[in-house]
């Protein structure tokens, strides 16, 4: 049976050298390309307080994160989840580098990226210029705000292997 992680985060801003951090982790599982039920969400206090401009993207606010754990507090639960499981996640480049450089901070290993499946690498050059927004118009999923990241990133991902 195969076991995929559909991963995805949210943060506090663009560039982590600028202090920028994790805010919330989401991961699904997915059992032979099948959501399994099993998921793993966790906001993350960052060091410094969101922007607006950073609440407003995310849609995550200060006071949502006001009693959140530390990444540092989360970290184990995360990898203990993932496993050996391969990654599913769009904007593998993005995502790794937020969260290695989060576990590295916590002591932790690296997330390894041979058990990644990037979906950037599933569409034509010219939808990824639009943005995630042109990679779901390309696979015709339409796009819950309301839900879990991850489970974008599942519908996607399921999307893309019947593409």
């Amino acid at each position: 049976m195969t076991r995929r992680i559909a991963i995805d985060i949210e943060t506090s801003g663009l560039n982590p050298n600028t202090g920028a951090e994790v805010v919330m982790i989401c991961a699904l599982e997915l059992r032979n390309d099948m959501q399994s039920g099993a998921a793993f969400q966790k906001l993350s206090k960052p060091t410094y307080p969101l922007t607006l401009m950073a609440e407003e993207l995310t849609g995550i606010s200060n006071s949502a994160l006001e009693h959140s754990l530390r990444f540092a507090d989360v970290a184990d639960d995360l990898l203990t989840f993932v496993g050996n499981a391969e990654l599913v996640c769009l904007d593998w480049k993005f995502v790794s580098l937020f969260l290695n450089l989060a576990l590295a901070n916590s002591g932790r290993p690296p997330l390894q990226s041979e058990s990644v499946l990037d979906l950037w690498d599933k569409v034509p050059v010219e939808f990824r210029g639009q943005g995630s927004d042109g990679v779901f118009s390309y696979a015709g999923v339409e796009r819950n705000p309301a839900g879990p990241p991850s489970g974008e990133i599942s519908r996607l991902y399921q999307a893309l292997i019947e593409h």
